[in-house]
């Protein structure tokens, strides 16, 4: 069936949804032609869903068995060892990707919706709290105030107050998770109060950044889920050299648009754009203008 379902591009107006045989999926994959995948389509029926969370198994003893597997093997990794497992779950948002530097096979029995994006497109660096701790820790407590962010009755129900305060990467973690699971507040406010330690953390030492950043990510290089090379991180000292020896100006604000707390989801809107209009001091026509000259 070359369509998407209806009822999917109604719950998500602001994200583009393509069918694998449309000719912009192309870039990212192709349909395999794998002949009779009856054995497969039983063995996958049979595997539990469960109710809430994902059953995750890399690799499952019958999958591995069948001879769609050998097949997949034999005619896609040229008999390079391969693992045939399942992800099984009810997902009802659309908030993660995964990284791989080899192609992965999907064959689904009750439809599935992929975020797609090229290698070239992105970039993405990711570490745990405790490695973000570890890297901040060479600055030691961030004095951050969160005036304009939270107000004093929000702050108190945390133990908090309006004055500037000293606080460490694992409190501030520990903070803004509370904040995040806390349905009384919007994430609207729960990204000003990032914005506010994260614009701490820049303006405070910004002589340092050039020389500690860079090199607090090398030395935990091993536990970082990462795409940039050694280059990239020569070029980001660079640019935090640039901006130290220029005192660079710092501004961190969350960005306006329609935020959905059921799905957990945020769209791009008209005030998002202005407020980057704004921010960059760009007119909407050269805006548009360079759209369009820009790859």
């Amino acid at each position: 069936m070359n369509k998407v379902p209806d009822f999917l591009v109604e719950k998500n107006p602001g994200l583009p949804l393509y069918s694998v045989l449309d000719p912009e999926f192309a870039p990212y994959g192709q349909v395999l032609d794998l002949g009779d995948v009856s054995a497969l389509a039983d063995a996958m029926r049979a595997l539990p869903i469960p109710e809430n969370g994902n059953c995750y198994a890399p690799s499952d003893d019958t999958l591995m068995a069948l001879p769609e597997t050998e097949r997949i093997k034999r005619s896609v990794f040229g008999d390079m060892p391969i693992q045939a497992g399942y992800c099984n779950g009810r997902g009802f948002t659309l908030n993660a990707e995964e990284y791989h530097r080899c192609s992965e096979v999907n064959f689904t029995t009750t439809g599935l919706v992929l975020l797609l994006a090229l290698p070239e497109d992105t970039r993405y660096l990711a570490f745990s709290p405790d490695v973000l701790e570890r890297i901040a820790s060479r600055y030691g407590p961030v004095r951050v105030g969160f005036t304009g962010a939270l107000t004093e009755e929000e702050l108190a129900r945390y133990g908090r107050s309006r004055a500037v305060q000293g606080i460490s990467a694992g409190d501030a973690h520990e903070f803004l998770c509370q904040l995040q699971a806390d349905e009384a507040f919007s994430p609207v406010r729960t990204a000003a109060a990032r914005a506010a330690v994260w614009d701490a953390f820049l303006r405070q030492d910004l002589d340092l950044l050039p020389a500690t950043l860079p090199d607090a990510l090398r030395a935990s290089s091993s536990a970082l889920l990462t795409d940039l090379t050694a280059l990239d991180y020569d070029a980001l000292e660079r640019t935090l050299e640039f901006l130290a020896n220029n005192s660079a100006a710092v501004a961190a604000q969350a960005l306006p648009g329609q935020w959905n707390a059921a799905s957990g989801t945020y769209t791009v809107t008209d005030a998002s754009r202005a407020a980057m209009q704004t921010f960059f001091n760009v007119s909407p026509t050269e805006a548009q203008a360079s759209s369009f000259s820009e790859p």
